[in-house]
């Protein structure tokens, strides 16, 4: 602690850096140290920044008018990041080296109603990042309405047969499938309990998982799951295509369709147990059983949270909003801060950002408009790389 606490106070950060990358090698456990978890998210910070001035519609938004004369990274700070990040644009730092990551596959875990909507979650950014750094990239098909553990099926298909979709969404066909070596894993909103449940489960796994991103993960469950929940737990295991649409407002964008050729896979759908998984009582039973074995597999796991205001939440979740303020204030209209938090000493904050849960992950529904705030304006490709260049910068995937 004390040598790392040197060698930022002499600004040596490439001594600090390699030093870093020598002790997470060593040992896993390492990350459990607060001053690697302040370094850690300092970094985070640095990359996102970096990646996000060139982010032209972010940049925009972010400015106070047209004669805005603060600089880019300046106003990407004060507009997308919260507390004392938002003075990290006066951060000094080497640039990240990394070019290149060939040998981890980035294994995306999506969240509740994936595949519903014609976009996907980081839809434009992960192709991108995968063909600037040569990565690899699996999602998961998780299925959009079913339990945490009837989704560990689709994660399982993902690790041992490569079964899932590309960067761009895509299926992969059955010729083309390769199961991926080691893998580091990135999860938003439902795919987080999914993937935890799964590793819960399954820690014989654990030696192929090289780290752990968490993106507005659903890891405490939601209140607003609580809510749905009680007006739906006498369905049973029925899809009742004809109500999802309503009973799940708050958690889609949009409407529905509710014509059954919107969806697949209908004879698995559990929309009461998917919702169940969701509840803040299930979710903190399954912390309080499994958080011990969870951090005993010694996988770094990182975790980013977001935080709107009302005026920034479109006007369909308004109301869902206010509600969940009563509980926490800081929430992304759909889960809470705190409960997108993962309480375990192998975790590390990355970080809070300004920003709604559809924003921090789907491209824009429509054109900018100042009412409706469906335009979905964060930097979310900064974002993922960032996490890239991190966990490459840490030696954690090559």
């Amino acid at each position: 602690m004390e040598e790392l606490l040197e060698l930022e106070r002499k600004n040596d950060l490439m001594g600090l850096i390699e030093r870093v990358q020598q002790l997470a090698k060593k040992d896993k456990r390492v990350f459990t140290n607060p001053f690697i978890k302040h370094w850690c998210a300092r970094r985070w910070r640095y990359f996102f920044l970096n990646e996000a001035i060139n982010d032209l519609t972010a940049v925009d938004y972010a400015s106070k008018n047209f004669f805005d004369r603060r600089s880019y990274r300046q106003r990407i700070a004060e507009y997308f990041l919260l507390g004392e990040d938002r003075t990290g644009w006066q951060d000094e730092q080497p640039d990240p080296q990394t070019t290149k990551i060939t040998e981890t596959t980035l294994l995306f875990c999506p969240g509740m109603l994936n595949g519903m909507r014609s976009t996907r979650a980081f839809g434009n950014a992960m192709p991108r990042m995968s063909s600037r750094f040569s990565l690899k990239v699996l999602r998961s098909d998780n299925h959009p309405l079913r339990t945490c553990k009837a989704n560990m099926a689709d994660i399982l298909a993902a690790l041992n047969e490569g079964k899932g979709f590309d960067a761009a969404g895509k299926t992969i066909p059955s010729s083309q499938r390769k199961a991926p070596d080691d893998v580091f894993l990135v999860t938003y909103s439902k795919g987080a309990p999914d993937t935890l449940t799964l590793l819960a489960n399954h820690p014989e796994l654990a030696p192929r998982i090289r780290c752990l991103f968490t993106w507005a993960g659903a890891i405490g469950g939601s209140e607003t799951a609580d809510q749905i929940y009680e007006k739906i737990q006498y369905w049973g295991n029925k899809p009742h295509v004809s109500a999802l649409g309503n009973m799940l407002k708050g958690l889609v964008p949009g409407r529905l369709k509710t014509d059954n050729a919107s969806f697949r896979r209908l004879d698995e759908y559990d929309t009461t147990g998917a919702v169940r998984d969701l509840t803040t009582k299930v979710r903190d039973e399954f912390m309080k059983t499994h958080g011990g074995g969870l951090d005993r597999l010694n996988i770094p796991m990182f975790y980013l949270r977001g935080a709107a205001t009302r005026k920034n939440v479109p006007l369909i979740q308004r109301n869902d909003f206010r509600k969940l303020s009563k509980f926490d204030p800081q929430n992304d209209m759909q889960v809470t801060a705190k409960r997108a938090s993962l309480p375990l000493p192998m975790a590390t904050d990355l970080g809070l950002l300004n920003a709604h849960h559809w924003d921090l992950s789907y491209p824009a529904f429509s054109k900018r408009r100042y009412f409706n705030n469906l335009y979905n304006p964060f930097p979310k490709e900064a974002a993922i790389t960032a996490m890239a260049l991190l966990a490459a910068e840490l030696g954690l995937i090559e």
